[in-house]
């Protein structure tokens, strides 16, 4: 079947956002990455309630959407104040993620070149009206249509303890690589941890279940 799923990757829809989550995840803070996932799935799974704005050549698209659905997709309680909270906190360190740009370059000849930069997330404003707390926010089209190279389903979107996160970003790590070939190195993993043997065993169990997932 190897060449079947190879065949489908070279015939699928060609990605504009190259190694983005590779990338990402090699950042120091993969809480923030994690969330940053989560949000972009959300965005693909609704009902668009969202419109195009062109800057030149680079398209934006602008959404507005209630913090409480985001909670409920994440399978959070959004009448806990806790969980809003929580919430509230992903879309503020969504800043961070305001500084990354799409760039694109011609090289040819420097007479002859051209450069251009675009923002991913150049506007991000969290209100409340009332008791209700609305996102609008501008993305850059190429971010808002990005195709992983993986589904993220109901099990990627939350986690109960530290080695659940572990395991699951771990996984998504691995899995979004470009190359056809996806290797864990479990024991190598393992020793990030240091926990009993029983632990270990349980850690492995919940390898195996991310890999089903």
């Amino acid at each position: 079947m190897d060449w079947l799923l190879d065949w489908y990757r070279k015939a699928s829809q060609k990605q504009n956002t190259i190694g983005l989550l590779t990338t990402y995840f090699k950042n120091d803070n993969k809480e923030l990455t994690f969330n940053f996932i989560r949000f972009l799935s959300f965005l693909q799974n609704q009902t668009k309630k969202s419109y195009a704005r062109s800057f030149d050549d680079q398209v934006y698209y602008m959404v507005r959407f209630p913090v409480s659905d985001f909670t409920r997709y994440i399978c959070a309680d959004h009448k806990s104040h806790y969980q809003r909270k929580k919430t509230l906190q992903i879309f503020k360190d969504l800043e961070a993620f305001q500084i990354f740009k799409l760039q694109r370059f011609i090289l040819e000849d420097f007479d002859d070149s051209e450069f251009s930069s675009a923002v991913t997330i150049p506007y991000l404003k969290v209100k409340k009206k009332g008791r209700l707390w609305t996102v609008n926010l501008a993305i850059v089209k190429e971010l808002y249509e990005y195709k992983y190279p993986f589904q993220v389903n109901e099990y990627f979107l939350t986690w109960k303890t530290i080695y659940q996160f572990q395991v699951k970003s771990q996984m998504i790590e691995v899995i979004a690589k470009k190359s056809l070939k996806k290797e864990l190195y479990i024991e190598e993993f393992l020793k990030r941890f240091n926990i009993p043997n029983k632990k270990q065993t349980q850690l492995k169990q919940m390898i195996i279940e991310t890999i089903y997932q």
